[in-house]
């Protein structure tokens, strides 16, 4: 037999009562009293599990998190549940679900579900900034290919800076000009390389999720006229 505050009129408050950064007590509670919280009203009930896959999320538990955000989704537009918090709630799911995904480095996954969010809100700025950053992500092994040039080359440039400041000015002056020539051009390479590494692929992203977001805008707009008309 549950104790007198576990019993179903009262799980509610004590779920309410739980420190809310105690994500390991909250989880241990919820699953140990689920029958009765599927018992709540439809409102409390979706409130609980919405607290329940916060700390499963920022508990580390992609996986069951997983598992479980895809049913909560279906609640939140059967139920026509909107807002939480000041949140709105299926953009909060299927963002931390992006999240969760690209935490258990399943890009591609991430990506598709922030392309989504912005296809449903366009003015999303977390989603617009995480999806640049889920497409560099995608191409991380080239970028630190491009990354390890560049400053090979620059280390490169130094070590001639050396050799020439020690060996060639003093002694041998008619290899100063050539391997000058030589300097510079390694020394533009390796930081064009760098520039375009470290700041290029985000212009290049940001201009294309932009191009994408003004057709999500444009579509979305011409909807709501249709439903107007």
């Amino acid at each position: 037999m549950k104790p007198h505050f576990l019993i179903e009129s009262d799980i509610y408050g004590a779920f309410k009562a739980l420190d809310r950064h105690s994500y390991r007590s909250i989880i241990r509670f919820y699953e140990q009293n689920l029958h009765e919280i599927q018992s709540l009203p439809n409102v409390q009930y979706f409130e609980l599990k919405y607290q329940y896959l916060n700390s499963l999320f920022d508990a580390g538990e992609y996986y069951r998190f997983l598992r479980l955000v895809d049913e909560a989704v279906q609640h939140s537009i059967e139920w026509n549940l909107v807002e939480f918090e000041g949140k709105d709630i299926l953009i909060s799911l299927l963002f931390f679900k992006a999240a969760a995904w690209y935490n258990l480095h399943h890009i591609d996954s991430a990506r598709n579900l922030l392309e989504e969010i912005l296809r449903i809100d366009p003015y999303n700025r977390d989603a617009y900034w995480f999806l640049i950053r889920c497409r560099i992500a995608r191409h991380h092994f080239p970028i630190r290919i491009a990354r390890g040039l560049s400053i090979g080359l620059l280390l490169i440039t130094s070590a001639i800076i050396m050799v020439e400041l020690l060996l060639l000015r003093p002694f041998f002056l008619s290899f100063v000009r050539p391997v000058e020539i030589s300097r510079n051009i390694l020394f533009i390479l390796g930081f064009l390389i760098l520039v375009y590494t470290e700041f290029g692929l985000y212009v290049r992203y940001w201009v294309n999720i932009q191009k994408a977001i003004r057709q999500n805008i444009k579509r979305k707009k011409e909807k709501e006229r249709v439903k107007v008309l």
